[in-house]
């Protein structure tokens, strides 16, 4: 069912994020990719309207799930406060109520921030470096640290040929 509204909801807000993604991809060409766009539609849609919905881990875990730095273009241009009350809400205006925009729109976002600052971090951190640091996987993915170490400790068993026995 989540998986419809959420469809459903990108299709309703179609003209709302389309103002996003081509001002997102104007404002950074070499760092974004127009074959994105749905997926920035999808955690637009998220982020800005069912965020409060959703369940924060949940929420974590889809947005860890995909390429950091991507993740990364996407939320440092979302949640710019230049970016949103200079570039986006002239045009967001256009089609909808100034104060839904101010306050609903715009205001819930700054506040969003605030909420998942800790994986605007995360993942800043992840394009940044490439690979995941121990602290901050425990932080956010649900695993226990003593799983961590006893992967951390396993070697790959290593396989030895052994030629064909092609006779008869």
């Amino acid at each position: 069912m989540f998986i419809k509204q959420v469809f459903y909801g990108v299709l309703r807000y179609k003209a709302f994020l389309k103002i996003f993604t081509e001002s997102l991809f104007t404002s950074k060409p070499s760092s974004t990719e127009r074959k994105d766009e749905t997926l920035f539609h999808v955690f637009a849609y998220l982020t800005i309207f069912r965020l409060n919905e959703l369940p924060l881990d949940d929420y974590k875990q889809l947005v860890i799930s995909q390429d950091s730095v991507k993740m990364n273009e996407f939320y440092t241009y979302l949640f710019d406060e230049n970016v949103l009350r200079n570039k986006l809400r002239p045009e967001w205006i256009e089609c909808y109520d100034f104060n839904y925009v101010d306050s609903k729109i715009i205001g819930g976002l700054l506040e969003t921030q605030k909420t998942i600052q800790d994986l605007l971090s995360f993942i800043l951190n992840k394009a940044r470096a490439g690979n995941l640091s121990s602290t901050a996987d425990s932080t956010l993915a649900p695993s226990d640290s003593a799983d961590v170490a006893q992967s951390q400790q396993k070697t790959k068993k290593v396989t030895i040929p052994e030629p064909f026995n092609l006779t008869q």
